[in-house]
């Protein structure tokens, strides 16, 4: 009876010793999750870069700016614009549409991309609604997205952008970035776009600082929320955000900082939780 005893005290000590080794190791177990600090940076990349492109495209438009006349000749290649003189002479709000790729078959979706000044691959439409002549302050460009597709990427929802004295305001409603059936995000941010200089058709020359917050839901289903602690720089001859550091607060884990580097147009950020350094692509 005692050996009984003995043996089930044994065995009790012995699992106990397990339990404790494997809570153990769960707690020292680094945390190493990045998947809501990429699928950020996915939406943050090219959302923060849809405005700016466009806006540098208005400015050299007489239809939406000062200089008023005729309409010029396309901006570029990728994308070709149009505005419809007949709504110019209407006044204000004025359309302008942005056509990114070719239509091929004729069905008024641009399916087939072309390659922009940032050598990305993009396809499909943006239609942006001025309320005013764009250099004026308070004036305000609402931009949807229509089937647009960046490097295979789809990106939807809508951009609002009011101009004030020194910058913009600028916030994403109900955006949205995917790959087909495979993985969706969901994405939504209220910035402050503060330029270094003024937007010009020259890209070399337009940079601006962007402060603000954002929040989404992660392709694996997990909520969060970024608040931006250095505003990030954004450079339009780079296809990537080049320096800045942002927090994203994910409930149940540890805060995730990214820092964006020191200025270089790469395509590298680094990520920190808890003291753990990694290195991850953006997109």
């Amino acid at each position: 009876m005692r050996k009984n005893i003995f043996r089930i005290t044994l065995y009790s000590f012995v699992i106990f010793l397990v339990l404790i080794a494997v809570h153990s190791c769960r707690k020292d177990r680094p945390d190493t999750d990045t998947q809501a600090s990429v699928d950020n940076s996915i939406c943050e990349g090219e959302f923060s870069r849809i405005f700016p492109q466009t806006s540098n495209i208005a400015v050299g438009d007489s239809g939406v700016q000062r200089k008023g006349g005729d309409i010029p000749v396309p901006f570029s290649g990728c994308p070709d614009h149009y505005i419809d003189s007949a709504d110019i002479a209407d006044g204000f709000p004025v359309t302008m549409w942005l056509y990114f790729g070719t239509d091929s078959d004729g069905d008024g979706i641009y399916e087939t991309p072309c390659t922009g000044p940032d050598g990305r691959s993009r396809a499909g439409v943006i239609e942006a609604v001025f309320s005013d002549k764009w250099h004026m302050p308070g004036a305000n460009m609402t931009m949807t997205l229509q089937n647009y597709f960046v490097n295979s990427i789809q990106y939807e929802g809508t951009v609002s952008v009011t101009r004030n004295v020194n910058g913009f305001s600028h916030t994403v409603t109900n955006g949205k970035c995917s790959h087909g059936s495979a993985w969706s995000i969901s994405w939504n941010c209220s910035r402050t776009v503060t330029l270094l200089g003024e937007l010009t058709q020259t890209l070399s020359d337009d940079v601006c600082l962007v402060s603000g917050s954002a929040s989404g839901t992660d392709r694996k289903g997990g909520a969060f929320s970024v608040t931006i602690n250095t505003p990030l720089r954004r450079q339009m001859d780079c296809p990537y955000i080049t320096k800045g550091v942002q927090t994203i607060k994910i409930q149940g884990k540890k805060d995730r900082t990214i820092d964006y580097g020191d200025g270089t147009c790469d395509d590298k950020a680094k990520l920190i939780i808890d003291g753990n350094e990694f290195e991850f692509n953006l997109q």
